[in-house]
């Protein structure tokens, strides 16, 4: 998993389910070694739900599996992690009787200092951690579910691309447009914090009025104000971060298991209820 800066605190307190799985994955995931750095999400293009509004209310969550998640475009864990979160659904919804499963995607920034243009992708390994050697481990654990980071060339300043994911929700395409983003960034070779990059996605995903909102500096208030409540309230030190049903919570991008065995134990929690 992706920390928010080099050598944040991770103190908060996670809740694990219980079973042994879980409990193994989470502990793992709180490793701040380097090569843990990089096992922190993809292809899913359904109609799960983004929303930047206020998680789950207990109403909703008796009838609905709620996961809301928090990641980062600038986040290649969070590109495996969406993956397989993605596959997971995919199982999971494969079933019958399976509850409506809503995904709600939250703006976080990893690095804020990241400059306004964006960086190469060297360079910016470089000034962080001397190398890209840790994106060694990265890339074999993306290609065991279908990744190939064929075209990484840029390190996102990330800010105008959550604006853009929070316009597209408006229009219920909040997940195309994450999908794309990480698609854009680490298979495609493209600068998202480009606005020109920026608005041919939004025209790829047929967006009115997307251009007018980048120039205005629409949602950035609301970016900015969302990335904060998760760092400061919520208490968020790294992504990719899931909370399910606001009772489960996965941190990293735990393997394809790990979330159908979580998801499964909030519909069996929901069933019983």
């Amino acid at each position: 998993m992706w920390p928010m800066v080099a050598g944040a605190s991770n103190s908060r307190r996670i809740v694990t389910l219980e079973v042994g799985i879980l409990r193994g994955a989470v502990r793992k995931s709180h490793s701040k070694s380097p090569a843990a750095l990089s096992r922190v999400d993809s292809s899913r293009k359904d109609s799960a739900v983004n929303s930047y509004s206020a998680m789950a209310t207990p109403a909703t969550a008796r009838t609905v599996i709620n996961i809301d998640a928090w990641s980062d475009v600038a986040c290649p864990w969070c590109y495996v992690g969406k993956t397989r979160l993605d596959l997971a659904l995919k199982s999971i919804q494969a079933k019958a009787q399976t509850p409506p499963i809503v995904v709600k995607w939250h703006p976080y920034m990893i690095d804020k200092k990241t400059k306004a243009e964006g960086e190469e992708y060297l360079a910016y390994n470089t000034r962080r951690w001397g190398s890209d050697g840790w994106t060694h481990d990265l890339r074999r654990s993306g290609a065991k579910n279908g990744l190939k980071f064929a075209n990484w060339r840029w390190w996102p300043n990330t800010l105008n691309a959550h604006r853009l994911i929070l316009f597209a929700d408006t229009y219920g395409k909040g997940e195309d447009a994450k999908q794309l983003l990480l698609l854009k960034t680490y298979e495609e070779g493209a600068n998202v914090s480009d606005f020109d990059v920026l608005c041919s996605v939004a025209n790829e995903l047929g967006l009115p009025g997307a251009d007018e909102y980048l120039k205005s500096g629409g949602g950035t208030e609301e970016v900015l104000a969302q990335d904060s409540e998760a760092k400061s309230r919520l208490g968020i030190r790294s992504v990719p971060h899931f909370k399910i049903n606001n009772i489960y919570t996965l941190s990293g991008a735990q393997d394809v298991a790990t979330f159908v065995a979580a998801i499964s134990k909030a519909i069996s929690h929901l069933n019983e209820n």
